[in-house]
């Protein structure tokens, strides 16, 4: 069963407005009618209900139909005309008016109207369907966390989305007709302008990175993709995808200069633990804890060392130089020592003293 279609009946003439009435009801067209006779009454109805077609005469009794023009806006009308109004009815095309028909002597009109009707409704119904389709699709882009942009192949800005002029601090009114290239920075527009050819001639860029200038002169960094709308081969335009990265950046620098810093510092604890506190004097090793010990039992400890005891040469030799010399001087000499120790040896298991 089909819908009803409400219809606004706007006709002054009685035998016209039965012959329409009629002619549904043998036609058993789901039509549903209410009638005006005049301008007044028809602006009286228009402005208190909603209907799905408005059916209007051109003359009425206080006027024409063009004087109900604003409440036509955004309404299915099709106007009914007398013969030699051909004029009159293309103008009212050129005004909004979806359609017209001629009324003849013999109402041969009537047998087209449910055509008309049926086709005027089908393409308002679709019309409908896109406006709120597109309308959907606008409000997606405009409530999307992403910058959005479409750029002409002259590089004019045609449209951005409300999340791209709130990341660069534009207005619609900055940023409209204005060249994409002005709010790159300068360190990567000849990039930018060989990617944009790419895409020009039909490459998709999956992964592009830009730098933007604010309004207020900051720079952000950005990535995304792009891509390019043709149309009998020709482009039409750039469209944009792209994300705000610049904390992103932000963190992977400290993240980069953190890491840096932790190498050094590892490199110098290395260092460090390579380091051995030994006594210029008596030769121990200074321990973790800060106790001396002799360096073979420092080694042995630690390293799992066993020490075997031997001369090298330059001990060798000086040992023999003064035994030479205690021969010399005589027996009663005092037996000079290879190394002078100092005053007093710290005992190896006491602890250091506080500091």
């Amino acid at each position: 069963m089909k819908p009803i279609v409400r219809i606004l009946l706007i006709e002054d003439d009685a035998v016209d407005r039965m012959a329409i009435t009629g002619m549904a009801t043998k036609n058993r067209l789901p039509y549903e009618f209410e009638h005006a006779a005049t301008i007044a009454d028809a602006r009286r109805l228009l402005t208190s209900r909603s209907y799905d077609l408005i059916l209007s005469d051109y003359k009425l009794p206080d006027g024409t139909s063009f004087d109900l023009l604003d409440l036509f806006v955004d309404k299915l009308v099709i106007i009914t005309t007398g013969g030699g109004d051909e004029a009159t009815a293309a103008r009212a095309l050129q005004l909004g008016v979806r359609d017209y028909l001629i009324k003849d002597p013999e109402r041969g009109y009537l047998t087209l109207l449910p055509y008309r009707i049926e086709i005027a409704l089908s393409q308002w119904r679709a019309e409908l369907a896109l406006r709120e389709s597109e309308q959907r699709y606008r409000d997606l882009v405009e409530n999307a966390t992403d910058m959005i942009q479409s750029v002409s192949p002259d590089g004019t800005v045609l449209f951005v989305n409300r999340a791209w002029l709130n990341a660069l601090n534009y207005t619609e009114a900055d940023i409209l007709g204005k060249n994409i290239f002005d709010v790159i920075h300068p360190d990567c527009r000849a990039q930018c302008v060989d990617l944009f050819r790419r895409v020009l001639r039909g490459e998709v860029i999956t992964k592009l990175e830009a730098v933007f200038v604010t309004k207020d002169g900051r720079s952000i960094q950005v990535e995304g993709n792009a891509n390019c709308q043709f149309h009998n081969g020709m482009p039409v335009c750039t469209r944009g995808i792209l994300r705000d990265i610049s904390e992103r950046k932000r963190r992977e620098a400290e993240r980069e200069l953190m890491i840096t810093e932790l190498k050094s510092a590892l490199e110098e604890v290395r260092l460090l633990s390579g380091l051995l506190p030994i006594c210029a004097w008596c030769k121990k090793v200074r321990d973790d804890s800060g106790y001396w010990e002799e360096v073979s039992a420092f080694f042995r400890r630690r390293a799992k060392v066993k020490f075997t005891h031997g001369m090298c040469p330059e001990c060798e030799a000086s040992l023999s130089t003064g035994m030479d010399q205690i021969h010399a001087e005589g027996p009663d000499q005092t037996t000079p020592s290879l190394a002078q120790p100092p005053p007093s040896t710290p005992n190896a298991s006491a602890p250091p003293p506080d500091r």
